[in-house]
């Protein structure tokens, strides 16, 4: 059995009953240390738990297997992760990329087992995620209510961080974030990241969406 299957998520490691295995390796700490200091994130008890756990898991099938191996289970991860242009990404390969050059250990068992960078990855990606600040968003539409309710939920529903949303008047004299509308924004807001849904302006569809919201996101949580 891969130990892989065995990986915890953040939310389980919130249960006060959840007990794990507690992998108190030299390298482990490190990689937290590391973490913690090169991103500025403080991680609490939980995140503490769920990274050194899967840390631990993944280093011992590192340790057990060698050569190439296939990660059906994170292959979109993957190719998203290689494809984007993200602060988060970018720092998660110089991370880990400063990791390999101070930590043989950790470097040896990259060698044996290359799937073991995709792992970090995705542990990674998963506490940096849960420590974004939600976005700021404000979003119209001049056909119906139920027209901006359908866009709130997509919205939602799409995005991997917090997101509050807002109507102008509820702004106030604040800018938000970034603005989602059928119409073109009050001169107020022209510097704010904007994405029209009208079909009028531009064709588009909730891919674009989505990837609208995670460039939002990562200009909040810039690392």
């Amino acid at each position: 059995m891969f130990c892989r299957t065995n990986l915890v998520t953040i939310e389980e490691c919130k249960q006060p009953e959840f007990q794990v295995k507690n992998y108190s390796s030299s390298d482990i700490q490190y990689f937290i240390s590391k973490f913690q200091e090169k991103s500025g994130i403080t991680l609490n008890g939980s995140e503490l738990k769920y990274f050194n756990y899967n840390l631990g898991l993944i280093n011992q099938e590192a340790s057990l297997f060698k050569g190439e191996s296939k990660v059906f289970d994170l292959t979109n991860m993957i190719e998203k992760f290689k494809a984007t242009k993200s602060y988060t990404a970018t720092f998660i390969t110089e991370f880990l990329r400063d990791i390999r050059e101070n930590n043989q250990t950790i470097n040896t068992l990259i060698q044996g087992f290359p799937a073991l960078l995709h792992f970090y990855a995705m542990i990674l990606t998963a506490i940096i995620e849960k420590n974004h600040q939600p976005i700021k968003l404000l979003v119209q539409s001049s056909i119906s209510t139920l027209h901006r309710e359908v866009l709130i939920y997509k919205i939602i529903k799409s995005s991997p961080v917090p997101i509050v949303v807002y109507t102008s008047e509820q702004l106030k004299d604040e800018k938000p974030d970034g603005i989602v509308s059928n119409w073109l924004p009050e001169k107020k807001y022209k510097d704010v990241p904007f994405f029209s849904t009208s079909l009028f302006y531009s064709d588009w569809n909730n891919e674009e969406l989505v990837q609208f919201i995670d460039g939002l996101a990562d200009m909040k949580n810039s690392l």
